[in-house]
């Protein structure tokens, strides 16, 4: 049984679905990487980090469709560390979900660190799960082994076709919806009969339609030019 006392995030007011939790601490550098701010639209316009782990993940959720919001250092515990004393403790990240998903409270952790001092994590995440259950929410670690796959490296790739001073015309992706005759199409068969000049301009483009969603491609297979696109099926 586990001494746990919890508090921040159910005091004061009711947790929505699109609701953006603020920190209840603040970042602190990590022994393993520089802490930072990453801009984040489902983290309410940016997110702040304390390792590259954990901007990695921050990364992945905000561009997941299944993903409505994501709060980092949402709540703060108490337990009962293994030397009997009271310790603190603030999971990572809350995310909720855009289909009946319950929340999930995360920790996000190199597999090493958790192999370190298995004991004491073993007490922190047993009191996260029974705060969660109380909540109707879940709680699970996430490391590097799931986090650092090839959808981070195309996520990498696409996000920077997302940056709000990057303006691309209408027009031009018009052009290229129209050309989705066929299922599969691959960036290189869509552009294959337009001039040099014409593909330098509508690359971009359409790194830009994938970036948003409104093309779509397998997310956990390597991108580029003969990655077969598709559009989004109309309910």
């Amino acid at each position: 049984m586990v001494a746990l006392f919890a508090t921040g995030v159910h005091l004061g007011y009711a947790i929505c679905d699109c609701m953006v939790i603020p920190p209840v601490r603040k970042i602190i550098k990590g022994r393993r990487g520089n802490r930072g701010r990453i801009g984040a639209l489902k983290a309410g316009g940016r997110a702040t980090f304390e390792s590259t782990l954990e901007r990695d993940f921050y990364f992945t959720l905000d561009f997941d469709p299944a993903v409505e919001t994501f709060s980092p250092q949402p709540v703060l515990l108490t337990y009962q560390g293994s030397n009997g004393r009271k310790k603190k403790y603030v999971p990572d990240v809350l995310v909720t979900y855009t289909d009946r998903r319950p929340h999930g409270l995360f920790e996000v952790k190199y597999a090493a660190d958790l192999l370190a001092d298995p004991s004491e994590f073993r007490l922190k995440f047993r009191a996260a799960r029974e705060y969660a259950r109380c909540e109707g929410w879940t709680f699970g670690t996430v490391t590097e082994k799931s986090i650092r796959q090839q959808r981070l490296k195309n996520i990498t790739f696409l996000r920077p076709f997302l940056d709000p001073g990057r303006v691309f015309a209408a027009r031009d992706r018009q052009m290229l919806l129209c050309q989705f005759t066929v299922i599969g199409l691959t960036p290189r068969q869509l552009l294959a009969d337009l001039s040099l000049e014409e593909k330098g301009r509508l690359l971009p483009v359409l790194w830009h339609l994938v970036a948003a969603g409104v093309i779509l491609l397998d997310m956990d297979q390597p991108l580029g030019m003969d990655s077969p696109l598709h559009l989004p099926e109309v309910p």
